[in-house]
């Protein structure tokens, strides 16, 4: 299910949900040159994600934002994630610990 969605200066649509970052044309057809088929992931692996917003950066890079949680004994721990993308939805390696 999308949770947000971001307007590019070039008219391009940037949708992310829990399924990662989809990119649409101003046409509404999907953008096959981004990420993997117009699909870019990253993998919070050992725990649930809840993305919660996305924006694009004057460079074009993509944010998105969200949070992680994870159960341990007793309950679960909340903590927020980040994960950055180049313009083309590769993740930006040059972020954080493998771009998050």
């Amino acid at each position: 299910m999308p949770s947000d969605a971001v307007l590019q200066s070039n008219g391009d649509i940037v949708v992310s949900g829990s399924f990662g970052i989809v990119r649409y044309l101003p046409s509404g057809q999907l953008d096959q040159t981004f990420g993997s088929g117009g699909l870019a992931q990253t993998g919070f692996t050992d725990f649930g994600f809840g993305p919660t917003g996305v924006a694009v950066q004057p460079d074009g890079k993509i944010v998105w934002v969200g949070d992680t949680t994870t159960q341990v004994t007793g309950g679960d721990i909340t903590d927020f994630a980040i994960a950055r993308f180049n313009a083309n939805g590769t993740l930006d390696s040059s972020f954080g610990n493998g771009a998050r």
